[in-house]
């Protein structure tokens, strides 16, 4: 496999992580802020290794 495709297949992975947190949260009391902020920095590294990966070279 190569660098480029398991980076997208991490970044695919930490955003599933991430939105299953983020719905989860939705119905957790709002005293318990883990599963939010878990949900949104897993889409925030999803999000920068999507860019890492698809950066183009010069």
């Amino acid at each position: 496999m190569s660098k480029i495709r398991i980076l997208l297949f991490g970044g695919i992975a930490f955003a599933l992580a991430g939105i299953i947190c983020l719905a989860l949260c939705i119905f957790q009391d709002e005293k318990n802020q883990i599963l939010l902020n878990a949900g949104l920095m897993s889409n925030s590294i999803a999000f920068v290794i999507n860019c890492v990966a698809n950066r183009k070279e010069k």
